[in-house]
């Protein structure tokens, strides 16, 4: 089969969806499928277009066996409106792949953010092949939090072009369980349309191993046990939780 990947992130950016997809690709073309992906110019996570593909509106290259076809986006450094405004330019620039790419099997569109749903959804209806949308973040949930009468229009909107990409999929693929009771329970949506496709290890890099004496010396823990946050940090992500966790336990010596 033939896979199209539709994403705001791919390598050389670093990040967990960039992992991710880097994984899944050299996962399909092992099992004998071919990959193109549609991306924008790598820019992740500081705004900033990285050296060699500045100044182009349009990018081909090869990365791992897969064909990558990268489209100029408008960038911003974090901000709300701007961010936004990136999200909306790769929506319409990534639409030029039409053009360009060979005819897929298959459309798998990758959420957040919930945009390029609406670009999927134009290649799939020109294609005429179905398009899979890949939930690895409920992205209307993670603007709720802010306040005002602009952010709950937006949130409507987004709340209804998240309904229709869900409708038009063919499959909607949830990583975890909690997305997955979402999409049946609130989202209504049929149990045969969800999938759930957890995030995978790749054992030949993590597995367990002997503990480092030369670590604990360095950072004295002798006798403690040390934990670790090793996520993303964004609004989303409910780091108060983190910091009530570590004060409710600054009494106990051995928890660091």
């Amino acid at each position: 089969m033939k896979f199209l990947i539709i994403t705001q992130y791919f390598p050389p950016e670093v990040g967990a969806a960039q992992t991710r997809l880097a994984a899944t690709s050299r996962s399909l073309q092992q099992l004998g499928h071919s990959v193109e992906v549609v991306t924008a110019m790598p820019n992740y996570p500081h705004g900033v277009v990285a050296s060699g593909y500045r100044g182009h509106f349009y990018h081909h290259e090869i990365f791992q066996g897969a064909i990558i076809h990268r489209f100029w986006l408008l960038t911003s450094q974090g901000k709300a409106l701007g961010r936004l405004l990136t999200y909306l330019s790769l929506m319409l620039t990534s639409l030029m792949g039409i053009f360009i790419i060979k005819k897929p099997d298959l459309v798998m569109v990758n959420s957040g953010p919930l945009f390029l749903g609406l670009t999927g959804f134009v290649y799939s209806r020109i294609f005429k092949v179905p398009m899979v949308f890949y939930v690895a973040d409920l992205w209307p949930r993670s603007v709720e939090h802010l306040q005002g009468l602009g952010a709950q229009v937006f949130l409507k909107i987004a709340l209804q072009l998240e309904a229709f990409i869900y409708e038009n999929s063919k499959y909607v693929v949830a990583v975890t369980e909690g997305v997955r009771e979402i999409l049946l329970n609130e989202k209504n949506l049929p149990p045969e349309k969800v999938l759930f496709l957890p995030n995978g290890v790749d054992t030949e890099i993590f597995y367990p191993r002997p503990v480092s004496q030369n670590l604990i010396e360095k950072y004295q823990l002798q006798n403690k046990k040390a934990f670790i946050y090793a996520g993303n940090h964004g609004f989303a992500h409910a780091l108060d939780t983190v910091i009530e966790t570590a004060a409710l336990l600054q009494d106990h010596t051995e928890i660091v």
